[in-house]
């Protein structure tokens, strides 16, 4: 009697292997997307909690986004409660997709004042085609698909 596996043996342990290695791949992309979407979403509210301080302070909304990793400050001239030295946010958040962006737009300005806004944003996972997006600019490389208003 010969000791040892049989090629065909072989050749169904290796195929085995491969068809669980696939599905492994597949459900750890699957888990990342979903992460970087959770980071996405985390930033936005960020965002929006970091606004919505502001306005309280300065009464008005940012008129643009601030740069990547620099903080969100008051600007006195604006109001004497919005001073200077008040940090909104330190590290202002980026998409973790360096093709994508943000989407920011003030969308009603009363008496010199912004007072409404559009925060947008490409998430992967959510392909809801019912989801309002309206008034959301481009998001990079993906169109902008979740969208929050103050």
């Amino acid at each position: 009697m010969k000791k040892g596996f049989t090629l065909i043996e072989l050749l169904v342990v290796i195929g085995v292997m491969v068809l669980v290695a696939g599905i492994a791949l597949f459900s750890i992309r699957n888990v990342r997307e979903a992460s970087l979407d959770n980071k996405r979403e985390a930033d936005l509210r960020l965002i929006q909690s970091s606004f919505a301080r502001y306005n309280a302070d300065c009464y008005t909304y940012p008129s643009s986004l601030p740069t990547a990793g620099s903080a969100l400050t008051g600007d006195q001239s604006l109001a004497p409660s919005c001073e200077s030295t008040n940090t909104y946010v330190n590290n202002f958040p980026a998409d973790p997709d360096p093709s994508r962006n943000y989407y920011y737009n003030v969308t009603e300005v009363v008496a010199g004042k912004n007072v409404s806004y559009i925060l947008c944003a490409a998430l992967t996972t959510d392909n809801d085609p019912s989801s309002d997006v309206s008034g959301c600019g481009s998001c990079g490389s993906l169109a902008c698909n979740i969208k929050f208003t103050n």
